[in-house]
């Protein structure tokens, strides 16, 4: 079917021709915050819960934080925010996780596709003040490479990092596409008016490889509005590292390999070599033998 668009007619209750005008707002209006939109209600898609088969392991994340048009800094926040509520304008949230805790040389991913998931809890919507119009709207939510190192303790919507008294700055106001994300998508998830609290997960492997391949790449996640950043309505709020409940924390889920260790179908029993058994248990890969033969110094 074509998009030829669509016509609004003013018909009276009475059936009587109308006898005066209703105005509306047009897109090219100057305030982009009433102009019109669409707001499209799709069928829920059923979020991922990985990993089983393989081995699931959590990691915990480096650091997080949100930027905001206000220039502050939020890194120590109980919560992180993202979308737009009109004055005070768009949110970002920020997370990276150190890719030195995962032993890349000792430890394979389940699957090549989809074995690292980025766990967020969303705790609701919530409106920033003053604001005298709220609308809570679908918000579609695109997580994009960060390709500039930046700190929690210094980030804002100007400001990557600091050394001392130097800044460094992002390319742009609420940071700028190429230089200091990304473009490209990884991974989305929809959150739709009304919803409640519930665990979102970014499948964010194909970046997770990134990192493992080039550690000096890795500079963590952003995640925006892809959707209606530019649309006022509430900010989506997530519990960040800081919150007092360690259980909503944000943290990584990776499928993993499950490491070979001696046959699980026979009893741990002791290993000659030349004459000579351990005393002590061995570790072998990230599994922990009974008895393991003796190295050549015993």
């Amino acid at each position: 079917m074509k998009n030829n668009g669509f016509l609004l007619k003013y018909v009276t209750e009475s059936g009587d021709p109308a006898t005066q005008f209703v105005s509306f707002d047009s897109p090219a209006l100057a305030d982009p915050e009433f102009r019109p939109y669409m707001d499209i209600c799709y069928i829920p898609s059923v979020r991922p819960v990985p990993c089983t088969e393989g081995q699931l392991v959590y990691y915990d994340l480096n650091a997080d934080t949100y930027i905001a048009r206000d220039n502050l800094v939020h890194g120590a926040e109980e919560h992180l925010f993202i979308g737009n509520s009109g004055w005070a304008g768009k949110a970002r949230t920020l997370i990276d996780f150190d890719i030195n805790s995962f032993n890349t040389d000792l430890t394979e991913l389940f699957d090549d596709a989809e074995s690292v998931y980025l766990r967020l809890w969303y705790e609701g919507a919530e409106l920033s003040k003053p604001y005298n119009d709220p609308r809570q709207m679908e918000r579609k939510l695109a997580a994009h490479k960060i390709q500039k190192a930046w700190n929690e303790a210094h980030a804002t919507s100007n400001v990557a990092s600091q050394s001392g008294d130097n800044k460094n700055k992002w390319e742009k106001e609420m940071m700028g596409e190429l230089n200091d994300y990304d473009p490209d998508v990884i991974a989305t998830d929809i959150i739709s008016e009304g919803e409640d609290q519930h665990n979102i997960y970014f499948n964010i492997t194909s970046v997770f490889k990134d990192w493992a391949a080039d550690k000096s790449s890795d500079h963590g996640i952003v995640i925006k509005d892809s959707q209606h950043e530019s649309v006022p309505g509430y900010f989506l709020k997530f519990a960040s590292l800081n919150h007092p409940d360690p259980t909503v924390r944000p943290y990584l889920m990776i499928c993993q390999k499950k490491p070979i260790c001696e046959p699980e179908d026979l009893p741990p029993q002791k290993i000659y070599n030349h004459g000579c058994v351990s005393k002590e248990n061995v570790t072998l890969n990230f599994c922990e033998a009974k008895n393991g033969a003796c190295s050549a110094d015993d």
